[in-house]
């Protein structure tokens, strides 16, 4: 007998689709960006302790080779930290460059939101893992750029991204 299944959980008799759990390391440089999803958590966010985080999942496309992928960033909400809810919020033109108002940012409005971004490579190794099997390479958002007035590259965005 199977269960609901409710928010990706499922029953002990049910079948678990296959996955590749290999993706492919987009290249490091301007990519144009789709928020997928949002999601508010609060956790230890390093030297900054327990605050609220955003949490988002973002389709990509790099301009470097047109290759795709799903990127997730968190941005911390510390006063340190500002600048870059202010550049994610000029990235997706919910906020002109340059403007000195303070910035009343609507989370709830960033599904579907579009914009241009600078990916980077980070490596990782996970302390439980003496081995180094959970050691690797992945990619981040080094930072959310501006939006532009002329493409400065054709993008062709791919159909099974939600552009």
């Amino acid at each position: 007998m199977t269960t609901e299944n409710k928010n990706g959980a499922y029953g002990w008799d049910d079948a678990v689709e296959t996955q590749d759990t290999k993706t492919a390391i987009l290249p490091e440089g301007e990519a144009l960006f789709c928020v997928r999803s949002f999601k508010k958590v609060r956790k230890d966010f390093g030297s900054f302790g327990v605050i609220n985080v955003a949490v988002l999942t973002l389709d990509v496309q790099s301009l470097v080779n047109n290759q795709t992928g799903t990127v997730q960033t968190q941005i911390g909400l510390h006063h340190d930290l500002d600048w870059k809810v202010t550049r994610l919020f000029t990235a997706v033109g919910h906020r002109q460059p340059g403007d000195n108002v303070p910035l009343f940012p609507q989370w709830t409005k960033l599904e579907g939101e579009q914009g241009f971004c600078k990916i980077k490579h980070r490596a990782y190794h996970k302390n439980s893992d003496p081995a180094g099997v959970k050691s690797g390479i992945t990619h981040d958002v080094a930072e959310f750029l501006p939006p532009r007035t002329e493409p400065e590259a054709p993008v062709v965005p791919d159909d099974n991204l939600a552009f």
